[in-house]
């Protein structure tokens, strides 16, 4: 998705934030709306949906490390999954990048407004199931910034800031992924 999502100046660059980082540590905050009509999953016709797992038992294997044509029993797996996106309304996807995670972690990066913006690019959140993904550095620096709200707002609690205390946005799921890195290019 990011080659899709990687220019604030091309046609879908209104759902491409910037949020200025300059240094090496850059990552990205997605919010996803999934649904039929806007973003959701996909296999090939005829094929079975879902991870295929064959079981090929214990087998006889020679080693390749060590002492050369040494021989070992060993379980074996075959592991399948035919599995793709079907992008149908690029309005639903929205990327925040150039987020400099050293200073989101120090604080200097406003992660909350930036969630904001990304909620009131996308046209309709009711049309799916809206979710946020971040890294967990990304998340720290969130949660702090959460935690300063907390501490200065008086009377206020994390159950009256964000609900329950799950990991969610303004009701919007958030997902930790790893597979977002800390070495992004600028956008």
């Amino acid at each position: 998705m990011s080659v899709r999502y990687s220019d604030p100046t091309a046609s879908n660059g209104s759902n491409v934030i910037d949020a200025g980082g300059a240094g090496a540590d850059n990552t990205s905050i997605w919010l996803v709306v999934w649904g039929g009509q806007s973003i959701h999953g996909i296999f090939p016709k005829g094929s079975k949906a879902g991870l295929i797992h064959e079981d090929m038992g214990e087998v006889t294997v020679e080693t390749t490390a060590g002492i050369a044509g040494t021989r070992m029993r060993a379980y074996q797996d075959r592991w399948q999954w035919k599995c793709g996106i079907a992008l149908k309304d690029w309005r639903y996807v929205v990327r925040i990048g150039s987020i400099d995670v050293s200073l989101a972690i120090a604080g200097s990066v406003d992660v909350i407004e930036f969630m904001i913006k990304a909620m009131h690019r996308v046209p309709n959140l009711r049309l799916g199931r809206p979710v946020f993904y971040m890294n967990r550095s990304i998340f720290q620096a969130l949660d702090l910034l959460r935690r300063t709200d907390v501490l200065t707002g008086g009377q206020l609690s994390y159950e009256v800031v964000d609900g329950k205390l799950q990991y969610s946005f303004r009701g919007i799921p958030i997902r930790l992924c790893d597979a977002l890195t800390e070495t992004e290019t600028l956008v």
